[in-house]
């Protein structure tokens, strides 16, 4: 009898497991996001214990009665005692790249620039940036870059100058002129550089400047002109422009012509 009943229990055992078998695999698949959100739950309660050093035996007790209940509020309280401790220091409208302008940069060169007038700019010489010249060269029929530190000189070629009769429309939408009866200066240039390997270009230039710094103040921009239009009234001789530029230190430190500089203070240039 006791045989029958093993034999007849057995099999009920058997089919229980299987049944255990089939079914834990599925309820870990259809309540997997369950499972990982209580893990995490989990996770965060024992990580969620303020992270700020331990008080030691020795601490008083207003210290230990005065921590923080959380980490948000332990950095805010740090912040705040920082901010109590450290001297206040104003950086509004401070420029951290700003450079001191009567301090040349380190690409400038030695050099004069001669204007029309006769006025003569002594000391060292740089483009915006560091930029090249670019000029459009005639005979080639495309753009040339010329860094300033290739050039040896660059001279003004006046293409054409006059005065020219000033004019305005006579209505707006009407076609026809009417002249003021004004005239104002106009000029045409071209550029000639000589560049340090012996070669020549002459072309137009854009509208490019120079700055001189010069006895410690900076003086310009020097702008190369391509086109010059000056108010009406004024005659060529008082719309001057930049003559010639000479890149050498003995153009920076020749006494002779007249200088916008002061001559009693020489263009030195900081050690670097």
């Amino acid at each position: 009898m006791q045989a029958l009943r093993t034999t007849a229990v057995a099999p009920s055992r058997n089919l229980t497991a299987r049944r255990w078998a089939l079914i834990i695999p599925y309820m870990t698949v259809r309540y997997r996001s369950a499972l990982v959100a209580c893990i995490m739950a989990v996770m965060v309660c024992g990580l969620g214990a303020p992270i700020y050093p331990s008080s030691s035996a020795d601490e008083s007790p207003a210290r230990a009665t005065t921590q923080p209940a959380d980490n948000l509020q332990y950095w805010l309280n740090t912040d705040a005692a920082e901010a109590t401790t450290a001297p206040a220091v104003d950086h509004v409208g401070v420029d951290p790249f700003a450079r001191s302008r009567s301090e040349p940069p380190a690409i400038a060169l030695p050099g004069a620039i001669q204007k029309s007038d006769g006025t003569i700019s002594r000391g060292w010489l740089y483009t915006p940036g560091d930029k090249p010249l670019q000029v459009f060269a005639e005979p080639e029929h495309r753009w040339r870059q010329i860094p300033l530190a290739a050039t040896l000189s660059i001279s003004a070629v006046v293409v054409s100058e006059e005065l020219k009769l000033e004019w305005r429309w006579k209505a707006m939408g009407e076609p026809q002129r009417v002249y003021t009866g004004k005239r104002y200066p106009s000029r045409r240039l071209q550029w000639r550089f000589a560049l340090a390997d012996g070669s020549v270009i002459t072309g137009a230039v854009k509208g490019q400047s120079l700055s001189v710094i010069s006895g410690g103040r900076k003086l310009g921009p020097f702008i190369l002109h391509e086109r010059q239009r000056g108010k009406p009234g004024k005659s060529l001789a008082e719309m001057s422009y930049v003559r010639k530029i000479v890149v050498s230190r003995e153009a920076m430190s020749e006494p002779t012509g007249r200088s916008t500089s002061k001559p009693t203070k020489a263009a030195t240039r900081p050690n670097r």
